[in-house]
């Protein structure tokens, strides 16, 4: 019971004196942020429907990070990754939420219908990696040739979104989940 009293009396006397070791209200509210969210159906995906989802979230948009997900019908991440903003195409040149909510948009809508796998280039027999072409695409390091020709006869669906300021990230849908595919270099 003496303890509680002494800080009962501690605590008093730091309010009193307008001495105290807790910020105001004021001093902690947060800052605005630029928190912004942007969602879209991926259209040619596969069945069930996944669906594309981005938000940032930093002190300014100019100093934000991004991140993709997409799910599927359940509500369940099958892919997720983190980028910083400035560093990122599509939204390296957004300084404010309304400029971040175009560019999330865009990043959402870009990647579900931009590419198609029919466009893949050549992968010859006995070469390291399909033939360079004007975007030149390099599987992931776990896509042997007999995977690659398999998902381009297939037509599996691939999605490839802007992952930098030079490329684009493809995944592939396979066996009801997302799997790295490769990379797609912009041309120059």
């Amino acid at each position: 019971m003496t303890f509680k009293r002494i800080l009962i009396g501690f605590l008093l006397l730091g309010m009193l004196s307008g001495a105290s070791t807790f910020p105001s209200l004021a001093e902690a509210a947060p800052t605005p942020r630029c928190s912004v969210f942007a969602s879209a159906p991926w259209v040619r995906g596969p069945t069930p429907r996944l669906r594309l989802e981005a938000f940032s979230d930093g002190p300014t948009c100019a100093k934000a990070v991004a991140v993709l997900a997409v799910r599927d019908s359940t509500g369940k991440v099958l892919f997720s990754d983190t980028y910083v903003t400035e560093f990122l195409a599509i939204t390296s040149d957004a300084r404010t939420m309304p400029q971040m909510l175009a560019a999330l948009g865009n990043w959402v809508n870009s990647g579900r219908t931009r590419f198609d796998n029919s466009t893949l280039p050549n992968w010859l027999a006995g070469a390291d990696k399909p033939v360079d072409q004007e975007f030149p695409f390099t599987p992931d390091e776990n896509i042997t040739r007999a995977d690659y020709l398999a998902i381009k006869t297939a037509r599996a669906p691939v999605l490839c979104f802007v992952q930098g300021m030079e490329s684009l990230n493809c995944l592939v849908y396979r066996n009801g989940g997302l799997e790295p595919f490769g990379i797609q270099s912009f041309p120059g």
